[in-house]
């Protein structure tokens, strides 16, 4: 059997438990401290990627309490970048190329926007399910 996180899952080759039986996986559960548990402690499923998702992978580890301030400066510093980059958006020339061209870049930055907000709606889950643990 291989650990996962706090369930055990058996390996494959193992014999599998017949139907009806009683028999189950055993499941444990444990609570480490940040202090105890180094710099890389697990506090969710996922890994978060983007550099505004490990600060506040950091900040739910060490100082729960200050999530929701740091959630809200994150979200407003988002707004402004979207509000600059809208701002900045030059006129494309009538070519097509272009036009698909800067259609493109406008999707990819989009995309490069969407993967910290989901980020910050994940940690402000986390932070709730950890402030209700307590």
């Amino acid at each position: 059997m291989r650990l996962y996180g706090p369930v055990l899952i058996p390996k494959q080759g193992h014999k599998r438990l017949a139907v009806g039986s009683r028999r189950g996986f055993v499941v444990k559960a444990s609570s480490l401290s940040p202090e105890s548990s180094g710099s890389n402690t697990k506090i969710a499923p996922l890994q978060l990627e983007s550099p505004i998702g490990q600060f506040l992978s950091q900040i739910l580890i060490s100082h729960l309490h200050l999530v929701p301030a740091e959630v809200e400066q994150r979200l407003e510093q988002l707004q402004t970048d979207r509000d600059a980059e809208k701002q900045n958006v030059e006129e494309p020339s009538a070519s097509g190329t272009d036009l698909v061209l800067h259609r493109r870049i406008a999707e990819v930055k989009a995309n490069e926007r969407r993967k910290p907000l989901e980020e910050i709606l994940y940690a402000l889950v986390v932070q709730k399910f950890m402030e209700d643990l307590k």
